[in-house]
């Protein structure tokens, strides 16, 4: 009966958090798309003004900006809703060919922005864990380090150290950008916690790779210094069975 007991407050527990999150999920959300909603209303009227003298184009290229955005948020809204309901799917991950894929997605944002990749992966043994799941922190980790670069740096760079054992995966994703205070950092990693002008989505990104790690077994960490870049440690269980 006691063991029964513990079950069910852990249970009541865990239901009573969902439903924070989702209240707390909800009214960000609703305050998160509000703005930029707003801005393109305000850019559509400017448009419409048969009197404007602005080059058209511009406001266009704002709203396209917005609309950016908006796709950014609610890609990152359906990564939270995702991870909360799917079970994890195991399957046998190539680092290598991981990093690979993500940085290939990246290369023009990067080379736009005159940033370098280097990366450093070992792997010796199979790692099982969830892909999908994996591709999404790699994602985040990364897309973060590119917005948060330091544009008046000559030499940026993003490298990716990688170590794969029987134990687990460990992932280190270092950057020369902006970096953040100690304030921040205690932050990041909050719902809907935006802790920069360049942040580009709801702060929801970070929320949902603790959360993903979490569901893992895993962990994450930061270590930043404004102006000198931030480091993020990651460690992944090898759920082989």
């Amino acid at each position: 009966m006691g063991e029964q007991k513990r079950t069910d407050t852990s249970i009541a527990q865990e239901l009573a958090k969902a439903k924070n999150v989702i209240d707390k999920f909800l009214y960000g959300c609703s305050h998160t798309m509000r703005g930029p909603l707003k801005s393109i209303s305000g850019l559509i009227k400017l448009l419409q003004n048969p009197e404007a003298t602005e080059d058209p184009y511009k406001h266009l290229e704002l709203i396209q900006k917005t609309v950016n955005k908006m796709e950014t948020i609610l890609n990152d809204l359906e990564q939270f809703l995702v991870n909360s309901r799917r079970d994890l799917v195991i399957e046998s991950v190539s680092m290598s060919k991981t990093i690979d894929l993500i940085l290939e997605r990246y290369s023009r944002e990067a080379e736009s922005k005159n940033i370098r990749f280097s990366k450093s992966i070992t792997q010796t043994v199979p790692l099982f864990t969830d892909v999908e799941r994996l591709n999404l922190i790699l994602i985040q980790l990364i897309s973060n380090a590119l917005v948060f670069n330091d544009s008046e740096k000559a030499d940026k760079h993003i490298d990716i150290f990688v170590r794969v054992n029987e134990n687990g995966c460990h992932i280190k994703v270092l950057d020369n950008g902006i970096g953040m205070s100690s304030d921040i950092q205690k932050n990041i990693f909050q719902l809907f916690f935006r802790g920069a002008q360049q942040s580009q989505g709801a702060g929801i990104g970070l929320y949902v790779v603790n959360e993903v790690l979490r569901k893992m077994g895993g962990s994450i960490t930061v270590t930043s210094e404004e102006g000198c870049g931030s480091s993020f440690f990651v460690w992944i269980p090898n759920l082989k069975s």
